[in-house]
């Protein structure tokens, strides 16, 4: 487990697995990530898959933040290339680069194309906040469509509130016991229509189980603010829309499915470059997907920052 630490600021990342950040806070503060210390359910990892790509990934999951490339969303088959659900890199190992004392790391996973991902993470000395700087790289002389984005799962108990404001929503349906939301859209930020057409404020979490899926389509900020009603802070989450035109919203509130079994309660927004969740080669079918020319490279930003009301 790599540890990043300041006076300010402290950040855990499980490099064997998909660079994973499980933790994130104020050093001797709360976790601001969703984060589940569990066994259970056992992970595919150990050896037994579950003969899905959607369950061998979700028995890994345990909140925290992964990143999702090449693929974003379903698992799908390209030019005869498996992507698996929320592409290789949420999994693989990843191997270190370099280090810069306790509050900078750079890594860099391979995938199963010739495209390469490299992150550097760099704590400020001076306030609590994280900097992600990222690049992906194509050292092949060979073009190839990618998906690119983020999921971190930011720990949200009831009454927490989120604030993006301006943005444009359509809601699929998830089509799980806890969903309460009505497909449609679009809709502005944060009202959405319940199962009896009922308004809902996406932007507070309820006391109830629910679980629910949006799409931001257009975001006038690139950015999300969180304030918890258990701390005297807001926290921003921020990232380079040029490469991340949308996010993906997912809350869970002790939603009952298979990996969380009612223990999770997180708001989860996730920068990435396409919707809906359908997968690389669906994207490619409507011309969504992004090329990366041969020997060619695309950099991105992402930024936490813990503030003072």
């Amino acid at each position: 487990m790599i540890r990043l630490r300041t006076a300010h600021l402290e950040v855990r990342v499980d490099e064997n697995r998909g660079a994973e950040i499980v933790w994130l806070g104020r050093p001797g503060g709360p976790n601001r990530l969703a984060w589940i210390d569990s066994a259970w359910p056992l992970r595919a990892s150990a050896g037994a898959s579950y003969y899905s790509s959607d369950l061998d990934w979700l028995s890994e999951h345990r909140g925290g933040w992964q990143e999702m490339f090449p693929n974003a969303g379903a698992g799908c088959t390209v030019d005869g290339i498996t992507h698996p659900v929320h592409g290789e890199a949420s999994l693989a190992p990843w191997e270190f680069v370099e280090t810069a004392g306790e509050s900078q790391v750079t890594l860099r996973c391979h995938t199963h194309t010739p495209l390469i991902l490299v992150r550097r993470m760099r704590l400020d000395l001076e306030s609590p906040r994280l900097d992600v700087e990222e690049e992906i790289r194509n050292p092949s002389g060979v073009d190839f469509p990618y998906l690119w984005g983020h999921h971190p799962a930011f720990d949200a108990p009831p009454g927490t509130r989120m604030l993006m404001e301006g943005a444009r929503l359509e809601v699929p349906g998830l089509g799980v016991p806890e969903d309460d939301l009505s497909p449609g859209g679009p809709y502005s930020w944060p009202w959405v229509r319940g199962h009896e057409g009922e308004p809902i404020d996406l932007g507070e979490m309820p006391p109830q189980a629910v679980e629910r899926l949006a799409y931001l389509t257009h975001i006038p900020e690139a950015a999300c603010h969180i304030l918890r009603p258990d701390t005297a802070d807001r926290l921003t989450f921020e990232w380079s829309a040029d490469a991340f035109p949308f996010a993906w919203l997912w809350i869970n509130r002790h939603a009952s499915r298979f990996p969380w079994f009612g223990r999770l309660s997180s708001m989860a927004v996730e920068p990435v470059n396409a919707w809906p969740a359908d997968g690389l080669a669906a994207a490619m079918e409507r011309g969504q997907a992004p090329v990366l020319r041969g020997g060619g490279t695309r950099q991105a930003w992402l930024r936490v920052r813990l503030s003072d009301l």
